[in-house]
């Protein structure tokens, strides 16, 4: 979800003509007098309050940017974390399974009902998922 960037012009213009809006509707009010709307002000007066504006509009614009790029860092961040939770729920379940199969291995083995080679892969696998558990708690946490 990418979000449309504003154009500095356009925010300029808008600003200046939201400014000269509410200065002209509070200057009615407090003089009782009617001044020019936005769209009947000559452009060289709308000029010179678009000019007057441009370097808050082009703050307003930087601040809209870094916020939209905010808002996407959550997005990610919160997809990151979603697919860690699924990551970590996988590996508890495995590592139950190993438990579980290294808890009755031994006494399957006194019976003879377990091959040696399922044995191997088995230590095979618990080593596995002792290394991935142990670099999932090394991993760096963001700052």
């Amino acid at each position: 979800m990418t979000a449309t960037r504003p154009n500095p012009y356009t925010l300029t213009q808008d600003l200046a003509r939201e400014c000269y809006e509410r200065y002209r509707t509070d200057y009615e009010g407090l003089h009782h007098v009617t001044l020019a709307t936005w769209s009947d002000l000559p452009r060289e007066v709308q000029g010179r309050w678009s000019s007057a504006l441009k370097p808050v509009a082009e703050k307003l614009c930087r601040v809209v940017r870094l916020e939209e790029d905010l808002e996407e860092t959550r997005t990610q961040l919160n997809q990151l974390h979603d697919a860690d939770d699924r990551a970590s729920a996988r590996l508890s379940k495995l590592e139950d399974a190993v438990y579980d199969a290294r808890r009755v291995l031994p006494d399957m083995i006194a019976l003879g009902s377990v091959p040696a080679p399922l044995v191997a892969l088995l230590d095979k696998l618990a080593t596995a998922l002792d290394e991935a558990q142990t670099q999932s708690t090394e991993r760096p946490v963001a700052a």
